[in-house]
């Protein structure tokens, strides 16, 4: 246990010493990495929260519409459209957002 404590001690000393160090090219120009604009570490950081929080919502909105499918759907076209919805995923989801659940949320309405 104290061989691999000192081990990780000496090898986390080693990455900070050398991130500290560290230079790095911008514009073809070496300059040290904490002088780096902002934007360069920033801008990949930012996208990928935006590509991820889409993921989420997009999974979120794509069970939703499965397990209304499942529910409201007619019984002659309920198998269909699971698996349209299954197997496109989130264009099928949109697709029956758009042709059956509006369609018959403005029937409820009329109703």
């Amino acid at each position: 246990m104290k061989k691999e404590m000192i081990l990780f001690m000496f090898s986390m000393l080693f990455l900070v010493s050398g991130v500290l160090g560290a230079t790095c090219t911008y514009m073809g120009e070496e300059i040290p990495c904490d002088e780096m604009p902002t934007w360069v570490w920033v801008m990949p950081i930012l996208i990928f929260g935006f590509l991820f929080v889409f993921g989420i919502l997009g999974a979120i909105f794509w069970i939703w519409m499965l397990i209304d499918a499942a529910k409201y759907c007619d019984e002659d076209n309920k198998l269909v459209w699971i698996i349209v919805i299954a197997l496109t995923q989130f264009i099928g989801a949109l697709i029956y957002f758009f042709v059956v659940r509006m369609k018959r949320r403005k029937l409820e309405k009329v109703n």
